[in-house]
């Protein structure tokens, strides 16, 4: 179960670096991974959005949870990831990131316009279980 585990994560990693949106210097629409590499980490990753100064990983929070995706916010700006080793399948954290990845697109297409997803949260859905 413990190499599962770690397996899992690492591919979790892998797939977040290998995305269009992972470590954007130029400060549009993306995150970074803030959780130290292996083996200095658990089974979690902390994912750090920016531009922070737009308010963009609550929206983006709220975007996963609609399309099925349940991390863990950390205002203002960091969403935890962590594949449970239990019952997660490796295919499972595959769609994982394609739903961030979807959720970023959107945020990148939309801006922070007063799209439907601010607005739930302005209305106080935060989406949070």
């Amino acid at each position: 179960m413990v190499a599962k585990g770690r397996q899992l994560t690492d591919t979790l990693e892998s797939l977040l670096k290998a995305s269009k949106y992972h470590d954007r210097p130029d400060q549009q629409v993306g995150f970074r991974i803030i959780t130290p590499a292996a083996p200095w980490r658990g089974s979690q990753l902390s994912l750090s959005f920016t531009p922070l100064s737009q308010g963009v990983m609550p929206r983006v929070f709220t975007r996963m949870l609609k399309r099925g995706l349940v991390g863990d916010e950390r205002q203002p700006n960091v969403i935890r990831l962590t594949p449970a080793v239990l019952y997660n399948t490796f295919e499972e954290v595959g769609k994982a990131v394609q739903i961030l990845e979807a959720a970023l697109k959107e945020e990148e297409q939309e801006g922070s316009s007063g799209t439907e997803a601010q607005r739930d949260i302005v209305a106080g859905d935060s989406g949070q279980l």
